[in-house]
């Protein structure tokens, strides 16, 4: 039986192909920030749609502000388990805690009072209807 020997490779660990579908694997990533969920925002004639994934999380668990141009959307949510025998001892209990927050600066063509919110199978969906544009003035100048 040989023992097979490794060159070192410092580069081994910051290896960005396998890195990225590692952090692209699962529709709740962890960053450097935390987990947060996949967005896919859409830019369409009359509005603008951001779609994210939040698999497990109810309506209830998330949280979507608009602060000046700034939409959040955020969420904290605490899962307990817990098995008990006949006598009450505990034969298994496990604890998760999970939170993301996300934050998008607003176009300026976003009208911030037509935004609806929307859940379906773990999906978030955020409609941002686009203000009319503005007709433009003729002044005239003497």
């Amino acid at each position: 039986m040989s023992i097979e020997r490794r060159k070192f490779d410092p580069y081994r660990l910051f290896n960005l192909d396998k890195f990225f579908d590692d952090f692209l694997s699962s529709p709740l990533s962890m960053g450097s920030e935390g987990i947060f969920p996949k967005v896919d925002i859409k830019e369409l004639e009359k509005n603008y749609e951001i779609i994210a994934e939040v698999p497990g999380l109810d309506k209830s668990d998330i949280k979507i502000e608009l602060h000046k141009d700034v939409l959040t959307i955020q969420s904290e949510k605490e899962t307990k388990k817990e098995e008990k025998d006949k006598e009450g001892h505990y034969i298994y209990k496990e604890r998760s805690y999970q939170s993301f927050k996300r934050q998008f600066r607003l176009p300026e063509n976003a009208n911030p009072d037509k935004i609806k919110a929307s859940m379906e199978k773990g999906l978030l969906k955020i409609e941002i209807e686009k203000k009319e544009p503005e007709p433009k003035k003729s002044i005239k100048i003497d």
